[in-house]
């Protein structure tokens, strides 16, 4: 694609923020993201950064098009100075701070090596929870600057299932190992456990004991997955302990029984049937 010409600057903004303000139509946004399509990278740049403040229509616009450069690997300087620019940027109103990191998390990727460390500085060094879901995100995606480390530090400080997951998907084996007993005692929840659990493959009994205890379902999960054995006894008290619903994991226990061929213990269940909707209706309703 060729550059652009380029255009009256003022008059362009003066239709946009004319469009802008009365979008009735499909008509009308079509001749918005048109106008927007018409300003050259430097131009869309300097009108972002004039338009943090205003009307949500227009800066969506404006990142619309942002982005679609960025994907194709246009405007890669031009995106990086409005990057760096954002990051500097001293802003005394929240919502105008709020809006340079959502574009901050959404250029992320289309920035050079020391601006994203500078943005993700900025998030780290802010402590807060929403700031450190946005450099948990980007730091998942960044195989350059990705620190381990710091992704562990924050699950330990925070319980944040976000940096759990995180961890666990780039954590080696030996590394899930050493954490596997505060991992399943610290908080996690049993999907997570789980999927810990299946990367480590072998861990201590003390540790399977655990999660016998606090995750009930996932245990049988794991059991099924791991190819251990479970007795029927521990099935039927861990279908026990479980209970059905959107929140419930006994259809999970249900399923890994039989995974394992535990056929007795399925129709030992499928037996009190009754009984066990009854225990589950009582429960609800006591709540």
């Amino acid at each position: 694609m060729g550059e652009k010409p380029s255009a009256d600057f003022d008059g362009l903004l003066a239709r946009i923020e004319a469009v802008a303000q009365d979008v009735r139509d499909e008509l009308s946004r079509n001749l918005l993201y048109a106008y927007v399509a018409c300003l050259n990278p430097s131009q869309l740049v300097d009108a972002i950064q004039r338009c943090l403040g205003a009307d949500q229509v227009v800066l969506k616009a404006y990142r619309t098009r942002l982005l679609r450069l960025g994907r194709q690997g246009e405007a890669n300087a031009e995106i990086d100075s409005l990057g760096a620019d954002l990051i500097t940027r001293q802003e005394s109103d929240a919502r105008i701070r709020v809006r340079i990191d959502a574009l901050l998390s959404a250029i992320f990727p289309f920035l050079s090596p020391v601006t994203r460390r500078a943005a993700l500085d900025r998030w780290m060094n802010k402590g807060t929870r929403g700031t450190a879901k946005r450099w948990l995100k980007a730091m998942d995606r960044d195989d350059l600057l990705f620190d381990l480390d710091a992704v562990v530090s924050e699950w330990q400080h925070s319980r944040d299932p976000l940096a759990m997951k995180i961890f666990t998907h780039h954590a080696s084996p030996e590394t899930l190992a050493h954490h596997m007993r505060e991992i399943a005692t610290e908080g996690a929840p049993g999907w997570l456990v789980s999927k810990a659990a299946i990367k480590v493959g072998e861990f201590p009994k003390g540790e399977w004991q655990i999660i016998r205890e606090r995750f009930p379902a996932t245990y049988a999960y794991l059991c099924a997955m791991l190819n251990r054995t479970l007795s029927d006894e521990d099935a039927l008290a861990i279908i026990e302990e479980t209970s059905n619903g959107p929140f419930g994991e006994r259809g999970l226990a249900i399923w890994a029984l039989g995974q394992m061929g535990m056929v007795d213990a399925l129709d030992r269940v499928n037996d009190r049937h009754d009984e066990l909707i009854a225990q589950e209706m009582s429960s609800l309703a006591s709540r």
